[in-house]
């Protein structure tokens, strides 16, 4: 699978996006301003407290305060408002929002995750080789000092010799140091640590151990991204390239262009058939046709090709979109149980590029398809969407007939409180000429057209 990478960097506000064979499939955003990076930790202050949410709002000493579930907050220990505690963002904020919070410090490295909170040594599950687990977990026992903080060994540190797991480790003991030094004199709010913005975070999420190419638009950006790439990956760094051009990188590539098309409702598959994607507050539901797909072979094989494409792009709108939570796919019903296994396969396949953990849950016994992904950031939809205001959300708005029957209802409600038989009317053309024509012959209308009204204004009709 070929990867490329491309990187912007327009007024302060740095994008990255990840291409596989050709296909838009993520893309990040960073804007200079706004909200803290996610990782960051804080010294904030409790606001509130409300125990039937089972949460806290944290002043971190941004726009909006922070949410801090209570479960995420550690041990035994009692929250008040007007404390001062160290917390760090896990979640971007999203639409009325404020970031979402933990108490449970973890900081990141590229082998490590050190746990301040916990004294336990966990070891990633992709770690497979059993040889492999036992080295090192032997390699933690031997690195844990007593009463120390807790680490997890991630996945790239397979393979990874001793050397290079104990310097960071070191490391990330020490800015945990610093950081608890710093709280103790600090006043809140402030920032105790903010993590690497998207040049590093972004990459160190995006990379893979295939070779990736990394195109950047500007050469301090390509400087800066080949440095990244050198100290995260040595050896295996990535080729990086300065794209010289008078077209901007993304355009050349139409990231803008292509990112709506996956944001529609409506997708279309290479073989003609169609995905309907709805995204619900509780779920999102992805809903499969055949559509124009027309084929000579029988019912089976029809029905097995056009959801194996479906499978690949709704992999692919998972994660472009951050969906998160529960996810009901409702495949073209297919009668054969290899075929059925088939098609959970591949989506398999295809959702092991995304790096949220997602679990296929199987199928319903009315035939849908059932997994969870897990929530990281905030869903594209919340951050760089608004509800239609004419619609207001329901995406839908009253036909012009039954716009023109709501107004003559009022029209006629009005004739039997005062006799009046001249009325005003403001509205669309449409819903003003079937309004017209609904009317008995005695009511006078004076119609003022309004493009684009989702109803019809009835008022007097001043002489």
């Amino acid at each position: 699978m070929k990867r490329e990478l491309l990187i912007e960097s327009v007024l302060g506000d740095t994008r990255l996006a990840v291409f596989e064979d050709g296909v838009l499939c993520e893309l990040q955003t960073e804007r200079v301003a706004g909200a803290a990076a996610v990782g960051s930790v804080y010294l904030g202050r409790t606001e509130r407290v409300l125990k039937g949410l089972s949460a806290a709002f944290v002043d971190i000493g941004l726009d909006k305060p922070g949410f801090l579930p209570l479960d995420e907050w550690p041990g035994d220990i009692v929250l008040r408002p007007g404390e001062d505690v160290l917390v760090q963002v896990t979640g971007d904020p999203g639409g009325s929002k404020g970031p979402r919070l933990s108490g449970s410090i973890m900081l990141s490295g590229k082998f490590l995750v050190l746990t301040p909170g916990s004294d336990q040594i966990c070891l990633s599950r992709r770690i497979t080789d059993r040889s492999e687990r036992e080295r090192l977990l032997a390699l933690a026992d031997s690195l844990k000092n007593e009463g120390d903080s807790g680490f997890i060994i991630r996945t790239a540190a397979a393979g990874t010799q001793v050397k290079a797991i104990e310097e960071e480790l070191c490391a990330l003991r020490q800015k945990w140091d610093g950081i608890k030094a710093r709280s103790a004199y600090a006043q809140a709010p402030s920032c105790m640590y903010e993590a690497p913005r998207i040049s590093a975070r972004l990459l160190e999420n995006c990379l893979s151990d295939q070779d990736d190419t990394i195109l950047c638009s500007d050469e301090t950006l390509f400087e800066a991204v080949e440095k990244l790439c050198r100290e995260s990956k040595g050896e295996k760094a990535p080729q990086v390239r300065l794209q010289r051009g008078d077209i901007p990188l993304f355009r050349l590539y139409r990231v803008d262009e292509r990112a709506d098309k996956l944001m529609e409702r409506k997708q279309w598959l290479p073989c003609g058939g169609t995905v309907f994607v709805d995204e619900a507050e509780a779920l999102t539901v992805f809903d499969v046709n055949s559509a124009k797909f027309v084929s000579s072979s029988a019912q089976d094989e029809t029905s097995l090709r056009v959801n194996l494409e479906a499978s690949a792009l709704i992999a692919r709108i998972l994660r472009f979109r951050n969906i998160s939570g529960i996810v009901v796919i409702d495949f073209i019903n297919m009668s054969r149980d290899q075929d059925r296994q088939t098609l959970v396969d591949s989506l398999a396949g295809y959702l092991k590029r995304d790096r949220n953990r997602t679990v296929i849950c199987g199928f319903t016994p009315a035939g849908l398809l059932e997994l969870t992904r897990k929530r990281t950031d905030t869903p594209r939809r919340k951050l760089d969407y608004q509800d239609c205001p004419a619609c207001r959300g329901r995406g839908c708005v009253p036909t012009p007939a039954a716009q023109a029957m709501r107004a003559k209802r009022e029209i006629g409600y009005a004739m039997e409180k005062t006799g009046r038989k001249r009325f005003a009317a403001k509205g669309s053309r449409q819903a003003l000429e079937a309004l017209s024509a609904m009317l008995p012959p005695e009511v006078e209308l004076r119609s003022e057209p309004l493009p684009g009204s989702r109803d019809i204004q009835i008022g007097e009709w001043i002489v």
